[in-house]
């Protein structure tokens, strides 16, 4: 007699009922490997992000963030698993979901959000349930390759967090040049300090009772510098305030009124020309519209964007981050860009917490050391601390702010320790409308804030001025800004809103053989910068320019002109004439108001009769004329790019 057979185990690897394997193993396998190796391709195309990057480690974020959400599906329901060892298909299924969503939900033609996510998981659900009827995972290499699935996925997980992620800034640097420098030619570094107030390093007597910072380092170069109390900026915005600093055009020169236009390529910039000469150029930049995304990088050898290099990725993948991945929805925000950092950009993630002109000049000193020795070099170095948001490191924070501390109404400023960004002086903004004078103390503990910020980075500039001239080579510097910041004055906070003095002058310090040190009788021009420079630099000022060059001396008076998307201005004389964009063209100007500026320098007083027949012949025949070369409607053909708007809405400039 045959003895009995065993019986089956309690946990039988396969289903006796449908012949389908039945195994935990190959469930988990087909789960997380379907899930891994979809999140794999979601993370490498990132559809419907407009500037991919850095796909390996979005790649590997996609994974963890499929295999998170799986592990929860996993520990809900192993009770059951538990119970009955579920079919393979089912967690090739469940994994097709998981990372089959995120896949689908980019490219559907669908504005509306919740629509959208609606019918990516229903889809979502479809590609799962026929991938559960087909029975995909048969017995025998299929069942054994279930197991396999996850490899793929996990190795790229594993190599994204090993190996360093570089953060691409996008700039392609010039042809070689042949030409031959000046043998005598100097170095030549200009530094721009993005939203400088000139009052905040000099005392301007015309303009009274205007709090200014501590620079002793500044306030030293004035005996052996050309300086102004103030220089004029072409605009009340970054991009189109450098784009005058670097081209030599005014605002109806370079035609750019705001930030979110892009400037004429055909526009040769000053890298460009000392480039084109034989000398060695870089730059350093810490605000991405001056950058390689708006094409401001051209003519540089060396170019970098990596005090801000977090930032700027944070702006162009968060979005992407948050409304597409797993992870990204889970978590919040700075959960989720934190912990991106902390495993895929360690080395930036532990530079975020030095200042950003500590960065700035970090990679400028490196930069320095890069320049070849053997010939004149251009350096181009930006600061950004004194803009928004304003958070002036240790010492100097609370060296002037803390005085008013006790002045401040918790409605605008909720916690005076965390930096001040453009929320903040929104409200701030608001409460100076309504008239309250709580705002108004807010207002001026923002402007000692603000000096602060001031103060730091004058301490950064005699760190770099002093490297620079410990290489012994003669250089000519210039220390400027692109334009300037609103604490309360008409109202306003910030810039980019008016074309009032306080968002037009910046400082100007000229130093360097060939510079006749002394206070300048007029103001400069940021369109002098160009010419001025190169003739410093032993070259020809080019005639293609607007600007004027004060190498040889002050230029007779003249006639100057700033222009936003709102307004232009333009002072002739003692008296300033604004006007306003009314219509289509660019013809069509209304006039608006004009100030007399030794009068009444706040511009509280405006003389209504702005009409072109009322004005004075010479303030006229000024504003004619700059009317008449306005080149706005021929150069404005390109609107900002995805990118450019990223920085746009980050630093509060969006509408402008």
């Amino acid at each position: 007699m045959d003895a009995p057979s065993a019986p089956a185990p309690a946990a039988a690897e396969a289903s006796a009922d449908d012949g389908a394997p039945r195994s935990r193993a190959a469930y988990l396998g087909a789960l997380f490997g379907a899930a891994g190796l979809l999140a794999l391709a979601d993370g490498w195309l990132q559809p419907g992000n407009p500037v991919p990057m850095l796909r390996f480690a979005m790649a590997a974020w996609s994974v963890l963030g499929a295999w998170a959400l799986g592990l929860v599906v996993v520990l809900l329901t192993w009770p059951l698993v538990r119970e009955r060892a579920p079919l393979a298909s089912t967690g090739l299924a469940v994994g097709a979901f998981l990372g089959g969503v995120p896949f689908l939900y980019e490219p559907l033609p669908i504005a509306d959000a919740t629509s959208r996510v609606a019918v990516a998981h229903t889809l979502g659900t479809v590609l799962a349930f026929l991938l559960f009827r087909s029975r995909l995972l048969r017995p025998g290499p299929p069942r054994r390759l279930a197991l396999a699935l996850p490899v793929p996925a996990a190795a790229v997980v594993v190599a994204a967090l090993l190996v360093p992620h570089p953060i691409p800034s996008g700039h392609l640097p010039p042809d070689p040049s042949d030409a031959v420098p000046p043998s005598d030619a100097p170095n030549v570094v200009l530094v721009s300090v993005d939203t400088l107030r000139a009052d905040a390093l000099f005392e301007d007597p015309t303009r009274p009772g205007v709090p200014r910072a501590e620079v002793p380092f500044l306030d030293g170069l004035r005996e052996r510098a050309l300086w102004a109390r103030f220089a004029l900026s072409s605009s009340d915005q970054t991009l189109p305030g450098h784009l005058g600093m670097l081209s030599g055009r005014d605002a109806m020169g370079h035609g750019l009124r705001s930030n979110a236009g892009l400037p004429d390529p055909a526009i040769p910039l000053l890298a460009e020309r000392f480039h084109a000469a034989g000398f060695a150029t870089a730059g350093v930049i810490s605000n991405g519209l001056v950058g390689a995304v708006t094409g401001m990088d051209r003519g540089f050898d060396l170019f970098s964007e990596e005090p801000i290099e977090l930032a700027r990725l944070g702006l162009l993948l968060q979005p992407w981050l948050e409304r597409h991945t797993w992870l990204g929805r889970c978590l919040p925000r700075t959960v989720n860009a934190e912990l991106f950092g902390r495993l895929f950009l360690r080395r930036a993630w532990a530079r975020r917490a030095q200042p950003v002109g500590g960065r700035v000049l970090e990679v400028a000193l490196r930069q320095r050391r890069e320049l070849p020795a053997d010939r004149p070099s251009f350096h181009f170095v930006h600061f950004m601390d004194p803009h928004t948001d304003y958070d002036p490191p240790e010492p100097w924070r609370g060296r002037w702010s803390d005085a008013l501390l006790g002045d401040l109404d918790p409605r605008y400023v909720p916690d005076p320790r965390a930096p001040i960004g453009s929320d903040v002086l929104d409200r701030i903004e608001e409460g100076l409308a309504a008239g309250d004078p709580a705002a108004e103390a807010a207002a001026r503990w923002c402007h000692l804030l603000y000096l602060e910020e001031v103060a730091y980075v004058d301490d950064q500039l005699r760190r770099l001025v002093e490297a620079v001239e410990a290489e012994g080579r003669p250089t000519v510097f210039l220390v400027t800004g692109d334009h300037g910041e609103h604490f309360g004055e008409h109202g306003l906070m910030e810039h980019a809103n008016s074309l009032f003095e306080e968002n037009l002058r910046v400082p100007f310090l000229l130093w360097g053989p060939g510079v006749a040190a002394g206070e300048a009788p007029r103001p400069p021009h940021l369109a002098d910068v160009v010419p001025t420079l190169l003739e410093l630099a032993g070259l020809p000022a080019p005639d293609d320019v607007d600007g004027v060059s004060w190498a040889h001396g002050a230029p007779p008076p003249r006639a100057h002109v700033a222009a936003d998307a709102r307004h232009v201005a333009v002072r002739f004389g003692g008296l300033k004439w604004f006007g306003a964009w009314a219509g289509e063209t660019d013809d069509d100007v209304v006039p608006v108001q004009v100030v007399d500026l030794a009068a009444d320098p706040f511009e509280e007083r405006p003389r209504r009769d702005a009409a072109l027949d009322a004005l004075p012949e010479d303030l006229r025949a000024a504003v004619v004329a700059a009317l008449a070369r306005d080149t706005h409607a021929e150069r404005s053909t390109a609107a900002a790019g995805a990118e450019q708007q990223a920085f746009l809405r980050a630093l509060g400039y969006a509408g402008n």
